[in-house]
């Protein structure tokens, strides 16, 4: 499945394509956005030059962050997630969040990886590679920690491509319920000062959008 944005010179239908997405709850936004994701991914086999998205274990955001509530992880959800989140009308697979770099959460981190049976993700057939998360050397030495949890494909970062750790981004994000936990999740601002920063051709399409849904909350 090729996602298609619409022409980003015809205002009135990006303003008609978010304000329709607005009226969805950030639950039913999220999930919108991974069912679409799924989609894509069961169109890749059959052709896999049109979809960036991969196969496997499909993201379950209403086990995920309950999951991270319960091993009371200190997180702020940043990324393609985070904007669909906001309003944004991508599609996602996958979870990013941003985690403080200290013992007590690598311990926690440590804990819930092994509870949801993670291995480290990778791109190809099979995934996922069974790994030791025993290793505190591992998570020390690292920015970023790709996983495939039985819950679904995360991104564990100790610093946000350009914009910086859990404490930069803090002062730059929300606290919302989701699926009955506490989720911190980065400011639409700091989004789009992600997606401004990032070379990825996958952040371009987004980020009229995100400026458009700036410009409509302002007023």
């Amino acid at each position: 499945m090729h996602v298609k944005y619409p022409d980003l010179t015809e205002e009135e239908d990006m303003i008609s394509l978010l304000g329709s997405f607005q009226t969805l709850t950030p639950e039913n936004r999220i999930q919108s956005a991974i069912n679409i994701a799924n989609m894509a991914t069961g169109a890749r086999r059959l052709h896999p030059e049109t979809t960036p998205f991969r196969p496997g274990i499909p993201l379950h955001p209403d086990k995920f962050f309950p999951a991270l509530a319960k091993h009371r992880i200190d997180f702020i959800l940043v990324g393609r997630l985070a904007g669909v989140a906001h309003g944004f009308c991508g599609v996602t697979n996958d979870a990013d969040i941003v985690v403080p770099r200290n013992e007590e959460t690598i311990e926690r981190l440590v804990e819930f990886l092994r509870e949801t049976k993670a291995r480290l993700r990778i791109m190809e057939p099979p995934y996922g590679l069974d790994f030791d998360w025993n290793d505190r050397e591992f998570f020390q030495s690292r920015t970023a920690v790709n996983c495939l949890t039985e819950y679904g494909p995360c991104d564990i970062m100790f610093a946000a491509d350009r914009i910086g750790s859990y404490e930069d981004i803090l002062p730059r994000s929300e606290i919302w319920e989701l699926w009955g936990a506490k989720v911190r999740v980065a400011s639409l601002e700091a989004i789009i000062a992600g997606a401004e920063a990032s070379d990825r051709l996958e952040d371009r399409p987004a980020l009229p959008y995100y400026y458009k849904m700036r410009d409509l909350r302002r007023g």
